[in-house]
């Protein structure tokens, strides 16, 4: 599993008379990295020895890392319109840890190893009309995940020695999103989300376990928006997996 938490503080500055409000944000990372694989000592596929016992064996990873990342933003409110775009810088994260490797035929050991895992450059931009009671909203989002190109599992000794090889290839992909607002009250608005996510992933590299795959995101919020400086949403959505 991996688990990618965000804390983020943001800050934006608004110019008095034209719409136009410049922003951004900075964000601590952290990252946590567990899983488990079949793995034999030769790096063959064989499950037992030509006599019939057992060869396969496994190795279990566990790592963490933190790191600071950015975003920049920029928004255009004008009375029957708002467009804006964002850019969150892409980074990578050395996920170290310890890998603990138990194979059929040796006593199990630990190695200290890391893996990189790098996460794309991400540029959304976003369209919202504005009618009397209603607000239709398309959305872009265009991700670089093409950086991903392996994530190899490698020890911390030097030169650094070739522990397990995952390749990825990922490519870069474009997701959609439409939001319709439908404001019931002057305080209170309900709001319905459809769209397209594709993978990332190649069909050669995807695995079982990873949850990349072509998807619909489909959901449902309301918004209670009274005249002071706060705004409440609630939300919930639903990613439909082909």
């Amino acid at each position: 599993s991996f688990v990618l938490l965000h804390y983020t503080a943001a800050l934006a500055w608004t110019f008095a008379d034209t719409g136009l409000s410049l922003g951004g944000s900075l964000s601590y990372a952290d990252a946590s990295l567990e899983t488990t694989r079949a793995r034999n000592l030769n790096r063959e596929e064989a499950l037992v020895f030509d006599d019939g016992s057992i060869q396969e064996g496994r190795v279990w990873l566990r790592t963490q890392e933190a790191k600071l990342n950015g975003s920049l933003g920029l928004t255009l409110d004008r009375e029957r319109f708002l467009w804006s775009a964002n850019w969150r810088a892409g980074y990578t994260l050395r996920m170290s840890g310890t890998l603990r490797q138990a194979f059929a035929t040796q006593t199990p050991s630990d190695v200290a190893s890391h893996v990189d895992v790098t996460l794309p450059h991400v540029i959304t931009t976003a369209f919202t009309l504005r009618f009397p009671k209603v607000e239709l909203t398309p959305t872009l989002d265009y991700s670089r995940w093409s950086t991903l190109v392996r994530t190899d599992l490698l020890s911390n000794t030097d030169p650094p020695e070739l522990l397990l090889h995952t390749a990825r290839e990922a490519h870069d992909t474009l997701s959609a999103r439409v939001l319709v607002s439908w404001l019931v009250r002057p305080t209170w608005a309900l709001g319905f989300s459809a769209g397209v996510d594709p993978s990332a992933i190649p069909e050669r590299t995807n695995e079982p376990g990873m949850s990349d795959a072509l998807k619909f995101p489909v959901g449902v919020g309301v918004t209670w928006d009274p005249d002071a400086p706060v705004r409440l949403r609630l939300s919930y959505t639903e990613d439909i997996y082909t």
